[in-house]
C-alpha cells in the first residue's frame, strides 16, 4: 500500500495507532490484516503487542525501552511495504451451531415483527451467509462479524439488557456477534450456541480471531439448558 494510505496518532505514552485512510470494507480490512502480519513478523523487542481494529492498528510498546519517536520511522517503513500479493480471505471456516428455540431467541419474534418477516425467514437469512471476523473486543472473545444480510439490519436496543447469557448470538447494525460470557449488552438476541468462545487458560484464549470466517447453522436444544436467564 502507498505511504499515504496510513496516518499515525499517539495513543497515550505507550502506543501508536496506524490508521487507514481508506473507508472500511472487507477488502480494505484484509489489507490491514496483512499489514498486521508484517508488523508482527518484524517487530523489535520493545514492541509488546499489535492489535488490529476495524480501520486501524494499535501498536503497543515498552515506554521504558523506547519512545514513540523511535518507533515511528520503523512503523512507517513497514506499513508502506508492498505485500507479495493481495491477502486472501482466510481459508479457516468455523461452523457454529445455534439453537433458535424460544427459550434462547429472546428477541427473535420482535425482530421478525419489526422487519415484517417470519421467524423462519429471519433464521434463514441469518444462517445464509459466511461471515468474517474483523475485530475481537467489547469483552474478551467477543467477535464482530461482517456479512449480515441487509434485510436484518437493526440499530441496537435503546436500553441495553442488564444480563445477556453466555453464548447468545445476536445482531446489531450491519454485524453479528456472540457473547462469550454473561454480562450486559444491547444487541438483538436471535439464539444461543454452546460453543465456548473464550478460554483464558489456553495459549490462544479466543476461539474466533480477525480474518476467520464463520458460518452459523440451526440445531436443536440438546446441549443447552431449558430455562430463560
Amino acid at each position: 500500500m502507498a505511504e499515504t494510505a496510513w496516518r499515525m496518532e499517539a495513543r497515550g505514552d505507550a502506543a501508536l495507532a496506524l490508521i487507514s485512510r481508506e473507508p472500511f470494507s472487507l477488502q480494505q480490512h484484509r489489507r490491514l490484516l496483512a499489514c498486521v502480519e508484517r508488523i508482527d513478523a518484524a517487530r523489535p523487542a520493545y514492541v509488546l503487542d499489535v492489535v488490529p481494529g476495524h480501520n486501524e492498528i494499535l501498536v503497543i510498546f515498552d515506554a521504558g525501552a523506547a519512545e514513540a519517536a523511535d518507533l515511528q520511522p520503523w512503523l512507517a517503513k513497514v506499513a508502506q511495504e508492498q505485500p507479495p500479493g493481495p491477502r486472501l480471505q482466510s481459508s479457516e471456516l468455523l461452523r457454529v451451531p445455534v439453537c433458535f428455540d424460544a427459550d434462547f431467541a429472546l428477541d427473535l419474534p420482535a425482530v421478525a415483527a419489526r422487519l415484517s418477516l417470519t421467524t423462519a425467514q429471519v433464521v434463514e437469512a441469518f444462517t445464509r451467509p459466511v461471515y468474517q471476523c474483523t475485530v475481537v473486543g467489547f469483552r474478551p472473545g467477543f467477535p464482530y462479524l461482517e456479512g449480515l444480510p441487509g434485510e436484518l439490519e437493526l440499530p441496537r436496543h435503546a436500553t441495553p439488557r442488564a444480563h445477556v447469557p453466555q453464548g447468545s448470538v445476536a445482531v446489531a447494525g450491519r454485524q453479528a456477534g456472540i457473547y462469550p460470557v454473561d454480562g450486559p449488552g444491547g444487541w438483538h438476541i436471535l439464539g444461543r450456541t454452546s460453543v465456548p468462545l473464550f478460554t483464558p487458560m489456553q495459549s490462544t484464549p479466543c476461539l474466533i480471531m480477525p480474518g476467520m470466517r464463520v458460518k452459523f447453522h440451526a440445531v436443536g436444544d440438546d446441549s443447552l439448558p431449558r430455562r430463560r436467564p
